[in-house]
């Protein structure tokens, strides 16, 4: 017996097999069910042929007949050790008086002479100043540039470089000016005399004389090279060969800081390697050590913790515990550097916090703080932002290609960007004379006058 649905289901499709008949179109029978798809044939996959040239098994020594410890073994661990002897003595710093090749041009560039400057260098604003460099830098420095200094002392125009292998390279600005004038279309191919006497980067370069260059690097050593008798002598070596981040140096002698948060004075009237004292100044690490040009019994720090700190020395007693500042000033990271102007009044700090701090009339009851927002967050393959002062001016490198010039009220007076292709991490100005040197991770240099 049929249900009502399925009798009118039948009524349907008889229904629409007569219209399609009166229409021409063939008739589908869909009373009987569906008959099932066939199932689909397994695929089959054709077998591989054995390769016709296996590679060989590998088969021990010892079931080769050898013995374990053979000559192949041995040759190799004597590949192995030679390699790791040759890292180890790269990395060993460099003990006692290292003896160096210097040139007769290299000496002649520490000597003053009577001549005149073959150059227009009259004082002019900053915001007129321009990258004299063809292509925009030049490579002087083997890798990434950590320290810039002029040599004051000497008319002859050149600066020396600090690297991050320990080189130390002397660059002849003056003859390559002397180039640009002659053949400003070439490419420049500067006169360079390079020294390697530590094996870590070297952070600091100072000249005492025309004959003395100072330096102070991450393998824990203080070098003084003698530029008359071809040398450097070790002034100080730490004890632990913990990284001497900074010094600064005064007419008898000097101060350093260290990776342990020490600060230390050494003596030069005494034999090279004489201490005077150490204190323990911070908790971490004291990355810039600086002592005021005018007053020199004062000395500021700025270090790891955040804090820059203004120390009397004439008040420190040597102990283990940490020392008492005479002021303090607070950043919310770490502090790159701090720095006293020329005149000993105002300190400039740098700062992770994103900040250049201006701090006015410093070790004075009537102190004022200037916030000057500045990008700091140089990352792990830049040289760190250390703001730097050139006369009254402050001169620190922008993560946007170029140099940015504050005044010492905080004003951005310029950002010299002509032709960067790279951001101009290290930033040195002349003493005396209208001149800016930058430099790059890549060992290139940019000269603004």
């Amino acid at each position: 017996m049929t249900s009502e649905y399925e009798r009118k289901r039948l009524e349907n499709i008889k229904e629409n097999n007569r219209i399609l008949k009166e229409l021409g179109l063939d008739v589908v029978d869909m009373s009987s069910p569906a008959k099932p798809k066939p199932k689909p044939k397994p695929k089959t996959t054709p077998k591989r042929k054995a390769d016709e040239s296996p590679l060989p098994r590998r088969v021990s020594l010892r079931n080769r007949g050898q013995d374990p410890d053979g000559s192949e073994r041995k040759e190799l661990a004597e590949v192995i050790e030679i390699q790791r002897q040759k890292e180890n003595e790269e990395r060993s710093r460099l003990v006692g008086t290292i003896k160096v090749e210097a040139s007769e041009d290299f000496q002649s560039l520490h000597e003053r002479s009577n001549k005149e400057s073959l150059f227009d260098l009259k004082p002019k604003s900053v915001s007129n100043f321009v990258n004299v460099i063809p292509d925009g830098s030049v490579k002087i420095v083997p890798d990434m540039i950590y320290c810039i200094a002029f040599n004051p002392f000497s008319n002859n125009l050149m600066s020396v470089q600090g690297g991050k292998s320990g080189n130390i390279v002397f660059w002849d600005i003056e003859k390559s000016l002397e180039q640009i004038e002659t053949n400003p279309d070439e490419l420049l191919d500067p006169v360079i005399h390079t020294f390697k006497p530590h094996v870590a980067p070297v952070y600091k370069l100072q000249y005492l004389d025309s004959n003395s260059l100072f330096s102070c690097s991450v393998d824990g050593s203080i070098r003084k090279m003698d530029i008359v008798k071809g040398q450097f002598d070790e002034v100080y070596v730490h004890p632990d060969e913990v990284s001497i981040n900074y010094f600064d140096l005064v007419k008898q002698g000097g101060w350093f800081s260290t990776s342990q948060g020490e600060i230390g004075q050494f003596d030069l009237r005494k034999r090279l390697g004489s201490l005077k004292a150490t204190y323990l100044a911070s908790s971490k690490k004291i990355n810039t050590v600086h002592v005021n040009p005018r007053h020199e019994h004062l000395l500021c720090t700025a270090g790891l913790d955040g804090t820059v700190r203004i120390f009397d020395v004439r008040n420190l007693k040597s102990s283990e515990d940490l020392i008492d500042p005479l002021l303090s000033f607070q950043h919310s990271k770490s502090v790159n550097s701090a720095f006293w102007d020329p005149t000993g009044t105002d300190i400039i700090s740098t700062s992770f916090d994103d900040t250049l701090n201006l701090w006015k009339s410093a070790h004075s009851d009537n102190s004022q703080h200037i916030k000057i927002r500045h990008n700091n967050n140089t990352g792990r393959w830049i040289q760190k932002f250390k703001a730097e002062w050139d006369k009254q001016n402050i001169l620190i490198g922008n993560m946007k290609r170029s140099v940015d010039i504050f005044n010492n009220q905080g004003d951005l007076e310029s950002k010299l960007e002509e032709t960067v292709t790279a951001i101009p991490a290290v930033n040195v100005g002349h003493p005396t004379l209208p001149l800016i040197l930058s430099g790059n991770g890549s060992g290139k240099m940019m000269l603004w006058k």
